[in-house]
């Protein structure tokens, strides 16, 4: 049989603020969430999950062959661009696909694609090769000048959990999001 390798990346430890609405409790405060969130999921499910604490790397994962699929869940384009250069970059082996998962205050994306930047999606009418990267589909998506809806301020580029400790993302957002995600 295959390989199946799952690594939650994450140099975020829990705050208070996290405990409001993501399912952290109050005894995690101080912890990494990738290692809380994988040791939960790996003891509930059977299954083995690799926790890392670290910003994600490129690099670190660069020698993995077969298919990946990269899920993101960030709030900044910073991080959304270090996983769009993994996703997009030419010199690995096998398949690779980004989801790439988020919200603001009142609207969210669930994007999937995959493959280079160059060359065309569609290399003849009507039949699609690829599905491009979501930073194609979506530009805006790791371009610090133009994020946020149209009813937001410079000020809403704050994270999921400030937005909710502030009363000011809408309460569903980041549920609906979620449930599209694990759909995919």
């Amino acid at each position: 049989g295959k390989t199946v390798r799952t690594y939650f990346i994450d140099p975020d430890c829990v705050e208070s603020k996290n405990v409001y609405r993501p399912y952290f409790s109050d005894a995690e405060i101080g912890n990494f969430k990738a290692e809380t969130l994988a040791y939960r999921l790996s003891t509930a499910l059977g299954v083995n999950i690799t926790a890392v604490t670290d910003k994600f790397n490129p690099d670190r994962l660069s020698n993995i062959d077969g298919t990946v699929v990269l899920i993101g869940c960030v709030d900044n384009p910073r991080a959304r661009k270090s996983l769009d250069t993994y996703a997009s970059s030419r010199d690995w082996h096998g398949v690779r696909y980004y989801l790439d998962a988020g919200n603001r205050k009142t609207s969210g994306q669930v994007l999937i694609g995959g493959g280079p930047r160059e060359g065309k999606a569609f290399p003849l009418e009507g039949i699609c090769a690829r599905l491009p990267l979501p930073t194609v589909q979506h530009p805006e998506l790791i371009d610090e000048r133009n994020l946020g809806d149209a009813e937001e301020t410079p000020e809403d580029t704050l994270s999921c959990a400030d937005l909710a400790l502030r009363g000011t993302q809408s309460l569903g957002i980041n549920q609906t999001v979620a449930s599209i995600a694990g759909h995919y």
